[in-house]
């Protein structure tokens, strides 16, 4: 695998780890942000419901302080007088303060006078529950003088407005002849609630067994903390309240759908980023591996290309060329260095071969000179020896001759004297 490979391997797995890296850790610490953005707005979102919901109950009282702070009204608790309902309080009376019912308690808390209206804007009856559970409510022991209750109260038919006032006079005075009461169904005041607020609500009963999983999953949590927030999707966030009744027991679960809007931002924006940045550092990248391949890899190849082409000329000396000064011209230099003692090391070694080849002629020169002489010495020694040998036989022959020659000296004179 050449470096230009191993390079672009190497830059690609950087774009990907890094992108990857940045991806996660974005993720976790930028989408995090966007979230609890979301989440803050949700909670601000349920919050501006049932603070709605609670200035409807202080409206609900607003409209009642008008009618227990009345002399007429101050009278009707003591006289019971019918005109009092005849002139002041027809149906459509009830129906334009916007309620479901309108009790009067005397300062025993007995209640002399209800009346209630329908959806179809006549008089109905009040319910004995709802009397049942006003009384257990103890909304009638507000003192005079003050603002009195309001807020929410459950019932058999269902969640409340209500607001209760002692009856008093015109100023505000006297003793209190009673307790007046405002009520009105919340189911009634919930489309105008969603309407001001601009909210996709729905409330249910805190003990509703027949309330959505979501909303039963969130009660403890909304005890502690009264507010919640759990996405349902990836495109829908809900937001939980609880609403406590007028003596601040949990009563009402507020819940919010709002889309996930700023999530889905931010996943945007996490895109777009990633993105941004990868074409980022591929450009990075794709610079730096020219200028890798510029200032190192090409020159890296230019000197084993030189360094390769050296085994195959025939010069005595050839070196290579590497200009600039890093690492890379070091290499060259020493690499020069090196070939210039290779070449003076095959400079000595071929020297040593002459010598050695005329050496060896040498020694063989000697050696037949050495075999001539060992030829000729053997011959020499031979002709000495037969010399030798003769000299001998010579000197044996010349004893015998001196041995002989007396004898014939004798033979001579004996000849005469015959």
């Amino acid at each position: 695998m050449s470096i230009r490979t191993k390079i672009l391997i190497f830059f690609t797995a950087i774009i990907i780890l890094v992108a990857g890296a940045v991806f996660s850790l974005s993720k976790i610490f930028l989408l995090k942000s966007f979230d609890h953005l979301q989440n803050a707005q949700t909670i601000e979102a349920v919050q501006r419901a049932t603070d709605t919901v609670n200035d409807n109950a202080h409206q609900l009282s607003t409209k009642l302080s008008d009618w227990s702070n009345w002399d007429d009204t101050y009278i009707f608790a003591v006289n019971h007088n019918k005109n009092y309902i005849t002139s002041n309080l027809p149906a459509a009376t009830l129906v334009n303060l916007d309620l479901n019912y309108m009790l009067f308690y005397n300062a025993k808390h007995q209640l002399f006078e209800g009346l209630g209206v329908g959806d179809d804007g006549n008089f109905k009856q009040v319910p004995a529950s709802l009397s049942s559970t006003l009384e257990r409510s103890g909304l009638m022991d507000v003192a005079a003088g003050s603002d009195g209750k309001y807020g929410v109260l459950l019932s058999d038919e269902g969640p409340l407005l209500i607001a209760a006032r002692p009856i008093q006079t015109s100023n505000a005075t006297g003793p209190s002849h009673g307790t007046l009461i405002f009520a009105s169904y919340l189911s009634n005041q919930l489309p105008k609630i969603a309407d001001i607020t601009h909210l996709q609500l729905s409330i249910t009963t805190f003990s509703d067994v027949h309330a959505p999983a979501d909303v039963r999953a969130q009660r403890m949590a909304i005890v502690k903390s009264l507010t919640a927030v759990k996405p349902l999707s990836a495109q829908q966030i809900a937001g939980y309240a609880l609403i406590n009744d007028v003596n601040g027991r949990p009563a009402l679960i507020a819940r919010v759908l709002l889309p996930r809007d700023i999530h889905r931002e931010g996943l945007h924006a996490l895109t777009l980023f990633i993105v941004y940045f990868g074409a980022a550092a591929l450009v990075a990248c794709t610079i730096a591996y020219v200028l890798l391949d510029v200032t190192i890899v090409r020159r890296l190849s230019r000197l084993s290309r030189q360094v390769e082409g050296i085994g195959t000329l025939n010069s005595n000396l050839v070196q290579v060329n590497v200009a600039g000064r890093d690492e890379l011209s070091t290499l060259g230099s020493t690499i020069n260095s090196m070939l210039k003692r290779l070449y003076e090391s095959r400079f000595l070694e071929e020297r040593n071969v002459k010598l050695n080849e005329k050496v060896a002629h040498a020694s063989e020169e000697l050696e037949q000179e050495r075999r001539q002489l060992r030829a000729q010495l053997a011959e020499a020694q031979r002709i000495n020896q037969i010399m030798v040998n003769r000299e001998l036989k010579m000197i044996e022959l010349k004893k015998r001759l001196a041995k002989y020659e007396p004898e014939t000296a004798a033979h001579k004179d004996e000849k005469p004297s015959k």
